[in-house]
């Protein structure tokens, strides 16, 4: 990845990203939580890891109601989430941001 000129690349692997961790090719193999149709319990739990040294990555590839299943958010279940994640103190960040927490590349 980084040969490639990549500065960071996000895996399937759902886990916490963690600020802490200071190895330079940690940036290569950051978790993702695809959300597509949880309930809001369910989306409850993905955010249960996180504390002010994680980050939380949530991958959203279509907010729409008529998209397939597999892929997409209904638009409801979006904006009951992003509710929840104001209502409940969470703080949405850019990857930019993640990463200038992180150590540099050699």
């Amino acid at each position: 990845m980084k040969e490639a000129g990549y500065t960071c690349a996000r895996t399937i692997k759902p886990e916490a990203y963690t600020l802490e961790n200071q190895e330079a090719n940690t940036r290569y193999h950051i978790g993702s939580w695809a959300i597509t149709n949880q309930t809001l319990e369910d989306f409850q739990k993905v955010l249960e890891n996180a504390n002010k040294n994680t980050v939380i990555v949530l991958t959203y590839h279509h907010i729409a109601d008529d998209c397939p299943e597999e892929t997409s958010t209904p638009t409801q279940n979006f904006k009951e989430q992003i509710k929840y994640l104001k209502e409940n103190g969470f703080e949405v960040v850019l990857l930019s941001q993640v990463l200038a927490n992180t150590k540099k590349q050699p």
